[in-house]
């Protein structure tokens, strides 16, 4: 069928790519057709022709009108008769680039835009639902547009309008700049030169004790660890044919910074004859043997030594206890949250509903796309994320058990109220300099305690009077409630004070695992400014500390007023990943005007934590993951800067959502 170009007749956006037809259909040169050279193959400058192009919004009209280099995009699509199309903006028009909101949110500068076809009725909808999925999860990735495109005033029916991944993506759009880019794709170094990834990939293979903490720091060094536990989920989850390895999958690094992942074209997910596959197995096989046992029924790659390094790389990680509390609380995040059948439901029936009534030209367009297939595949995608999940829950208990990982049901040994100031005038102040009560929870037990959904109350007969938010306690660690009735000053504020006259405070596990009581502390009368806490850290003895030990171990008069620093320190942050907030210590050594700040990796301040003048001390502040205008940012890279006169620090943090 004909289809008229009545471009502002389309529900959604609308591209015309104008070409001179020899450029497109001449067996010589032309960049579209098989010709003498099989022409649609070749790459580079010299395939690039002249051409232009022309957006229309179906409320506004056309709205760009633009000369632009075109040529043909992509690896194995080429050969369909919809190819993929790749759009060229520098040297041509009045500028290098091109300046329009093609995206709803994000920057609006881009040197290159492709546009990937809708082939396949599966192409529509399943790597456009992980892709975006990881988008919103706060990671770099190519953004996505439903459009429609006429080529020469010719339908040629609905693509994805996307963003190449290439240099000019970090440079021009996300304002990465060149400096130390490093950029592998499909397995290929397109920038830089990216033997440090190979390097740091191989080193797995001689890991001797994964519990080492120096060597989990080198691989929070050269991993950025919220990238690659959500790319994992996601492809374990949805059962990825092609996620990663050779093929893919996008790494980039910048400077100093670790390398960061992107999951970029993922078109084999979710299908049928793959809803069983057990893709932790397969995803931590430890040869050739058990990736054939493992490899989910759909999936044709062949074994390498090249994949086998990944495998071994995430059942390395499996061997940090650290690493398997991340990775555990992250999966159960996102199961409860992104991830749940409801969420993924809802993100499907968004893309149908703004694909759907374009399908039916599409369909008329190419032979061997069907509306009803269409239909039938967003069923399909509908039901078996029904299906998958409680397979896959069932998997992950069975893979968890046998990584000794923090189990499905609460495991609370060791975990204890510590000490707590009923009546707090002149010690530690809270992130609004308030002198408020507090409440220190210790974690005695052998591994990280996961305080999410527990409890903390000032009264027993009302065991959920106040909710932990989501807090990981690695072993050793302590951890200041702030109890002072004051909710909005920030998630570790409870919603109850204490009293100095005597009052109950009780620990209490999440409603998940039956609500029961970890802890009870019922005290008497107390002394302003005298605490009162176990002696020593976890043990049986309750005594009075004068000063209160606050977030140290019980007795250690270290940091206290009379123990002044003799240098200025913005310590690591903690926690480190962290999930909604953390803390930064930070000692002045001489009194003086103080500023910390926080910035994301492209050096935009997100908020100001401390900005006055101080006296020499030791004090602390804490970053709930907000900007100034109080709204969550998303996972990622983040930095604290401290200021203090000619003197500069800085930390690095890791925010997992």
């Amino acid at each position: 069928m004909v289809v008229p170009f009545e471009p502002l007749a389309h529900g959604i956006p609308v591209l015309n790519i104008t070409c001179d037809s020899t450029a497109l259909w001449d067996p010589e040169v032309g960049i579209y057709t098989t010709g003498n050279q099989e022409n649609f193959l070749q790459r580079g400058l010299e395939w690039e022709r002249e051409a232009n192009l022309e957006y229309y919004l179906p409320w506004l009209g056309k709205v760009v009108d633009e000369p632009i280099g075109l040529r043909i995009n992509g690896g194995f699509g080429r050969y369909y008769h919809q190819k993929g199309l790749r759009f060229y903006f520098d040297d041509y028009g009045n500028s290098n680039h091109l300046d329009y909101a093609f995206f709803t949110t994000g920057p609006t500068e881009f040197e290159r835009l492709i546009i990937r076809p809708s082939r396949y009725d599966n192409y529509c909808v399943n790597t456009n639902l992980v892709e975006t999925l990881f988008a919103d999860l706060g990671h770099l990735a190519s953004r996505y547009r439903f459009v429609a495109l006429y080529l020469n005033r010719e339908y040629w029916g609905a693509y994805s309008l996307r963003e190449r991944l290439d240099h000019e993506f970090f440079r021009r759009t996300w304002g990465l700049g060149f400096e130390g880019l490093n950029l592998i794709k499909d397995g290929f170094t397109e920038y830089g030169t990216g033997q440090g990834w190979w390097d740091f990939l191989a080193g797995f293979d001689q890991v001797d004790d994964p519990e080492d903490d120096q060597w989990f720091a080198t691989v929070q060094e050269n991993l950025d660890l919220a990238s690659y536990i959500d790319w994992q989920i996601i492809n374990l989850y949805c059962v990825s044919g092609d996620n990663g390895f050779a093929w893919n999958l996008a790494l980039f690094q910048t400077g100093s910074q670790p390398w960061r992942i992107i999951l970029w074209d993922e078109d084999l997910l979710m299908r049928s004859g793959d809803l069983s596959a057990n893709m932790f197995r397969f995803m931590t096989a430890r040869d050739e043997t058990e990736w054939t046992q493992y490899q989910a029924p759909a999936d044709f790659r062949p074994w390498n030594a090249q994949d086998q390094q990944w495998l071994t790389m995430f059942r390395t990680l499996l061997g940090n206890s650290e690493f398997r509390a991340l990775f555990r609380s992250r999966l159960e995040h996102l199961l409860g949250g992104a991830m749940t059948v409801e969420n993924l439901t809802a993100r499907v029936n968004g893309l149908a509903a703004v694909q759907l009534p374009e399908i039916p030209a599409h369909a008329d367009r190419w032979e061997g796309f069907r509306t009803d297939w269409y239909e039938a595949n967003i069923s399909r995608t509908l039901q078996w994320i029904t299906d998958r999940r409680p397979i896959f829950m069932t998997q992950a208990d069975s893979f968890f058990t046998e990584f000794d990982a923090p189990p499905w049901t609460g495991d609370y040994t060791g975990l204890v109220i510590n000490e707590y100031l009923a009546s707090n005038s002149n010690g530690a102040l809270d992130e609004a300099g308030d002198s408020a009560d507090w409440v220190e929870v210790f974690n005695g037990g052998p591994s990280i305690a996961n305080l999410t959904g527990m409890y903390l109350t000032d009264n027993l007969a009302l065991p959920r009077k106040w909710e932990f938010p989501a807090v990981l306690l690695p072993p050793g660690e302590h951890l200041i409630v702030w109890c002072d009735d004051e909710p909005g000053q920030g998630p570790l504020h409870t919603n109850f004070k204490l009293n100095s006259s005597g009052e109950e405070i009780g620990l209490f596990a999440p409603l998940a695992f039956g609500n029961e009581a970890i802890d009870i502390r019922i005290y008497g009368q107390q002394t302003t400014d005298i605490s009162e806490g176990r002696m020593p850290d976890g043990g049986a003895v309750w005594v009075f500390l004068d000063p209160p030990t606050f977030n140290r171990a019980n007795g250690d008069t270290s940091g206290m007023p009379e123990d002044l620093p003799s240098a200025m320190v913005l310590s690591q942050n903690f926690p480190n990943p962290f999930n909604p907030g953390t803390q930064l210590n930070f000692a002045l050594h001489r009194a003086g005007w103080i500023r910390i700040d926080v910035f994301d990796v492209r050096g935009h301040r997100i908020t100001t934590l401390v900005d006055e003048s101080r006296n020499q001390g030791n004090y602390f502040v804490r970053w709930e993951g907000v900007d100034e205008q109080g709204r969550q940012m998303p996972s990622g890279q983040y930095y604290a800067r401290m200021e203090f006169g000619p003197e500069i620090q800085t930390r690095t943090m890791t925010l997992v959502r």
